[in-house]
């Protein structure tokens, strides 16, 4: 086939071998394709029914109300498409088994039959008024060899100096970032003393100092054991998301939820500024502490135990397979 093109003032004849127009045909057909069959999160809304949209599952976890040791009531997603646009996805608890089973972490789904609805006016883990609901007929089918395009993690991070004013908001759940400094010891607290705390420390590129306190299986399940060894000392950048504010005697920290997950030195541009900062630096003491009981609480015990950092891996995450 030839193709008339132009050169300055003169015309010139291309051929193109007709084998390698046809293939160039098949890829734009493809590419058109995709379009029509995948709906992108951000055209989704409770009037389009038959869509099928193409995302990751970035974050897994059930919800067993608030004090979580009740009856499953639901298991929660959180699902980002090729354009980084996120939703949150709730499977309900009669479709746990059949539905819930099947879906994965860090695995790229077609998902199509699902209901779209407006999302929850309170603790929400993303920010979008819509979310995602799977009914008795939706179907997810596995995508083999996805494009390298989709994210791996979802965030929005506040600063330290703003987590006083989201003390008890219960819009949404507070993401934050830091260089780990200290890993208290699991302890006992509540009513009763029937939990499991345990306080984690971390600082800003300002060095100003943020404590998070995990519950549960994910204070006794914390460790920085996979991200280092003992031949190096470098520091640990660390991101909690799906946490809430809150103070207790005027001073501000945050506590974890069901919703809760950490990553270890996570290749995202806001982690950079860190990397660079503290590169070819020791990290600071990092204390793991020891607690005892005195008048009825836990203070720390003078025989706090310093540990040695080691060093980071380029990535690595703590899923928390249970949100509030």
């Amino acid at each position: 086939m030839l193709f008339q093109t132009s050169q300055g003032r003169g015309n010139k004849s291309v051929h193109v071998a007709p084998h390698r127009l046809y293939l160039l045909w098949k890829l734009v057909a493809y590419v058109q394709q995709l379009a029509m069959l995948f709906t992108p999160i951000t055209e989704l809304n409770p009037q389009k029914i038959n869509v099928v949209i193409r995302v990751r599952v970035i974050r897994k976890w059930e919800f067993r109300g608030a004090t979580n040791d009740g009856p499953l009531r639901h298991i929660n997603l959180i699902l980002a498409d090729e354009q980084g646009t996120a939703i949150h996805a709730e499977i309900p608890a009669a479709l746990a088994i059949e539905k819930g089973s099947l879906i994965q972490i860090d695995i790229v789904y077609e998902i199509r039959h699902f209901r779209v609805m407006p999302s929850r006016g309170y603790f929400k883990p993303v920010h979008n008024n819509l979310m995602i609901q799977f009914t008795l007929y939706t179907q997810a089918k596995v995508v083999n060899d996805p494009p390298h395009i989709f994210p791996i993690y979802i965030y929005n991070l506040t600063s330290f100096e703003k987590v006083e004013e989201n003390v008890d908001n219960r819009n949404y759940l507070i993401d934050v970032i830091g260089m780990l400094t200290q890993i208290g010891a699991p302890h006992v607290a509540g009513y009763n003393n029937s939990s499991i705390v345990r306080d984690i420390f971390i600082k800003d590129i300002s060095d100003a100092s943020l404590k998070i306190t995990l519950w549960g299986d994910q204070a006794s399940g914390f460790s920085i054991d996979n991200v280092c060894n003992e031949s190096n000392n470098k520091p640990i950048v660390i991101m909690f998301v799906g946490c809430l504010a809150k103070q207790f005697k005027g001073q501000s920290y945050l506590s974890s939820t069901t919703a809760t997950t950490w990553y270890f030195n996570p290749n995202i541009p806001e982690a950079q500024e860190y990397y660079i900062n503290h590169k070819g630096l020791n990290a600071p003491p990092l204390y793991h502490d020891s607690y005892k009981i005195t008048n009825g609480g836990f203070q720390l015990a003078p025989n706090a135990e310093n540990l040695r950092l080691k060093p980071p891996v380029d990535t690595a995450a703590h899923h928390v397979a249970v949100q509030t």
